[in-house]
């Protein structure tokens, strides 16, 4: 099924982004945060032209307010920590969905630390350009309504793309680093 997202008719929260199949496309989980059986977290696999498929079936949550993506196992793939309900009125608890999913896509990922703008460099940008395009991500603080914290560790899927052209690293002070090849 491919759904669009318009939200505005339940309780959902800040959501958290990350490639979790690395195909180069930004996927999305969407917690919620009620205590009601129908109302449940989503997670969006990215189709391309903004269109988006509910792929979350093992992963129905209930009175969500939080959700956080890291490779916590460090193979490439993000996995999803969350919070809430597995059914109504049971007790809440932290679940990790571990990324199982099976593919040759491509990734790169990189830690940033600054020195101008601070060792923990929030709002730092970091842009790769590939034959594909552009792309970019950046650093963030905590978000959301628990102030959860996606993984520092920026990441990228690539796809099938085994080569980059560029990487450009924009600090929070102003400062453009273009990184060689050998830095990446």
């Amino acid at each position: 099924m491919t759904v669009f997202l318009i939200f505005g008719f339940l309780n959902w929260r800040i959501s958290s982004s990350a490639d979790f199949d690395n195909d180069g496309l930004v996927d999305t989980y969407v917690p919620q945060t009620y205590n009601i059986e129908y109302a449940h977290s989503l997670l969006f696999k990215n189709k391309g032209n903004f269109r988006f498929e509910d792929v979350g079936n093992g992963i129905r949550v209930i009175d969500s307010y939080a959700g956080a993506f890291a490779d916590l196992n460090n193979n490439g793939r993000q996995d999803l920590v969350v919070s809430g309900r597995l059914k109504l009125n049971a007790e809440p608890s932290l679940r990790v969905y571990k990324n199982i999913s099976q593919n040759s896509n491509n990734f790169i990922k990189f830690k940033l630390l600054g020195e101008q703008s601070g060792t923990y460099p929030v709002g730092a940008q970091i842009r790769i350009k590939h034959k594909n395009g552009i792309f970019v991500r950046q650093f963030e603080g905590n978000t959301g309504t628990l102030n959860q914290q996606n993984d520092p560790i920026i990441h990228f899927g690539l796809g099938r793309n085994v080569e980059i052209q560029s990487v450009q690293v924009v600090w929070p002070s102003g400062i453009k680093q273009n990184l060689k090849s050998h830095q990446f």
